[in-house]
């Protein structure tokens, strides 16, 4: 019932708000009705989760105060796909770990593509952090639950990081 209210809102706030942040919410309300469809199913829409709570986020965010919007774009899904693996690391599911390490390299990758040496080097030193959250604790057992949560501050760091370095 929730993910209709937040369905039927975003309709609403897409005809309230301005064109330029229109396909904005037009991606938000496909996510949002692809949710509702996937949860019928029983199985959690990781990835559209991910999209709505990071990607679509610095996307609304570029769109006010930068004017490239194809660097941030690049960026938003490389973000995105950090918070994909960590929600399938938080249940321990297969590949999770893999698309939370591949998305850091890949926003280091683009920082060192796009000629920025000191903000690569900067989200480098930010990975570590995620990838210490990863290691097995000394009893041998591994906290799964709030994967997410443990990793935010680090990816909220990096995210700051990278939109200085679009400037």
């Amino acid at each position: 019932m929730g993910g209709l209210a937040a369905l039927a809102l975003a309709v609403v706030l897409s005809l309230l708000l301005p064109g330029r942040m229109r396909p904005l919410y037009a991606a938000l309300v496909a996510l949002l009705s692809l949710g509702v469809l996937y949860g019928k199913t029983g199985r959690p829409f990781f990835a559209g989760q991910a999209l709505v709570q990071v990607g679509l986020g610095w996307l609304a965010g570029s769109l006010v105060l930068a004017s490239d919007t194809r660097d941030a774009a690049a960026l938003a899904l490389s973000f995105s796909v950090v918070a994909w693996g960590a929600l399938r690391a938080d249940r321990g599911l297969w590949g999770g770990r893999w698309l939370l390490n591949g998305g850091l390299l890949l926003v280091v990758g683009l920082m060192i593509a796009w000629n920025q040496p000191l903000v690569a080097g900067l989200l480098a030193l930010l990975s570590f952090g995620p990838l210490a959250l990863q290691i097995p604790s000394a009893d041998g057992s591994e906290a799964r639950t709030g994967f997410l949560e443990r990793l935010a501050p680090w990816l909220m760091a990096s995210m700051l990081v990278a939109a200085v370095g679009l400037l």
